[in-house]
């Protein structure tokens, strides 16, 4: 491929809204107590959220992907919001704090020995309450795409026995709360870094009990997510959560003023991230956001031309074994051959990996190594334009002073003008190169490609862990973050499109 051959991005993903759950379960005397209310209150949510996406444009002018809901599938909360996200045709995904057969046993709630070695064996328990519980979790297992935490399950169903076996000795309960709580904590974290927005259904009485609905709430509003509380003693009294700060009010009047616009928003600004304010001398033109990725134009490798900074670093770095003078052109894979170049030992190591996926690896070729090979390239060359331009300025700003004096043990000073003249030049040079490189925006353009390329190269791992990008921090936080991290963020948000 030529310097200027043509070549085409990877076709832009299609947006998608992620929603978490978490909340009480059935038997927690509020919810069920007022299970009719809390389902009216979900749906109104829920309709908020369908009218927001149906009132905010898609970027890249895709339609969205269905909704995302993730839940844990356990009694009482977490399969009311299961349900209706099955009766919205959203998509259902559960990662499981255990393998699939130990969810199972743990959250039909077995009230002997007997039952709870017969879920585990997959047969039918003889509580009919119990079967009943283990009938509707396996029924909604069957429709969600699950993520399956089984890598303790061994030790946790030997615990979980031993607790059912001993059902009067206390420290056999505790042993397992405690392993059980941990596992169901890790799995909340998925559902947390996976959701743009996290409904709980919770009384706001504690948030200390390790993998419990307060638990969740408080982590989720530290990694600077947002909440919606549906309180079921006044479920009406909805409201959002978005900081640390607001568990000290929760019991304060509520404030409705604007909620559901306020909601509206929280939704556009997830699937549709605002363009970042300009700053400084960059024209309202300049390439920002998403435009970072396609506003360069592709090339095969790096330009001589600009490889100053690399030229700098080889010839002052010391590097004994590697020569000064050697080729420093960097040649950019492209996002059709990766994966059979340098991603066919990732797509290897997924397919082969115990419990693979056999849909990660065709959904991970497309979706993240073309687009980090794209992005790796565009974000390449534009460090190189920075960090050249820089390197050639700091140069041009030396010769213009020693220019600027040449003259003196040279000739007269009626010739001093020539030299006038050509140090004129340079510092016009100078200002030609700052100007170039901010009205192009070289270095926010680095700065914000290379954060998408290094999310996407960590990212078929992260994937094959649960944990597919940054969560999805909310634009109050990122304001009083920096502009830097809000367009940066913005950019990361592509990598929010690979999940699963």
């Amino acid at each position: 491929m030529s310097d200027q051959a043509p070549a085409t991005a990877p076709h832009p993903p299609r947006v998608r809204l992620s929603l978490g759950v978490t909340g009480h379960r059935q038997g927690h005397p509020a919810y069920s107590a007022n299970l009719t209310r809390i389902e009216a209150v979900l749906e109104r949510v829920l309709q908020l959220m369908d009218a927001a996406l149906a009132e905010t444009p898609a970027p890249f002018g895709e339609p969205y992907a269905p909704v995302r809901m993730h839940t844990l599938l356990a009694e009482g909360a977490d399969q009311l919001c299961a349900r209706a996200a099955l009766a919205r045709d959203w998509e259902l995904v559960a990662p499981l704090p255990f393998g699939r057969a130990l969810n199972l046993a743990i959250n039909a709630l077995a009230t002997n020995a007997d039952d709870a070695r017969a879920l585990l064996a997959g047969a039918a328990p003889a509580d009919p309450a119990t079967a009943a519980r283990a009938q509707a979790i396996a029924d909604l297992q069957d429709k969600a795409h699950m993520f399956e935490l089984a890598d303790a399950d061994e030790r946790i169903a030997r615990t979980y026995l031993a607790m059912h076996d001993a059902p009067s000795d206390p420290n056999a309960a505790n042993i397992y709360d405690a392993d059980a709580s941990q596992r169901v904590a890790l799995a909340a974290r998925i559902v947390i870094e996976q959701s743009d927005i996290l409904i709980a259904i919770w009384d706001g009485a504690r948030t200390t009990f390790v993998g419990g609905t307060g638990h969740t709430v408080a982590a989720a509003l530290a990694l600077g997510g947002n909440v919606v509380w549906i309180d079921p003693t006044a479920p009406e009294d909805w409201r959002i959560l978005g900081a640390p700060e607001a568990l000290a009010t929760l019991h304060a009047a509520p404030q409705h003023a604007d909620r559901d616009g306020q909601l509206k928003r929280l939704v556009a600004q997830a699937v549709s991230p605002a363009a970042p304010q300009n700053k400084g001398h960059a024209p309202a033109s300049a390439p920002q956001g998403f435009r970072s990725l396609d506003a360069t134009q592709w090339r095969a490798h790096s330009n001589l031309i600009w490889h100053a900074y690399r030229r700098i670093e080889a010839l002052f770095s010391g590097e004994r074994a590697a020569g000064p003078w050697r080729d420093l052109r960097q040649i950019y894979e492209d996002a059709d051959a990766i994966a059979h170049g340098s991603g066919a030992r990732v797509l290897e190591a997924l397919t082969t990996m115990p419990g693979a996926d056999a849909k990660l690896p065709e959904r991970t070729a497309p979706m993240v190594l073309a687009r980090f090979a794209w992005a790796d390239g565009i974000s390449s060359h534009l460090s190189d334009l920075y960090r050249s331009g820089m390197s050639v300025n700091f140069a041009l700003s030396a010769f213009a002073i020693i220019c600027g004096v040449a003259y003196l043990p040279l000739v007269a000073s009626a010739w001093k003008w020539p030299f006038a003249l050509f140090e004129f030049a340079l510092l016009a040079a100078i200002v030609a190169i700052t100007w170039q490189g901010q009205k192009r925006r070289w270095h926010g353009r680095w700065f914000e490609t290379r954060r998408v390329a290094e999310y996407l190269r960590h990212a078929p791992i992260l994937l094959a862990l649960g944990a597919a990008r940054a969560l999805a921090i909310g634009p109050r936080v990122l304001k009083r973050r920096g502009p830097n991290i809000m367009r940066a963020t913005r950019c990361a948000k592509l990598v929010s499109l690979t999940r699963w």
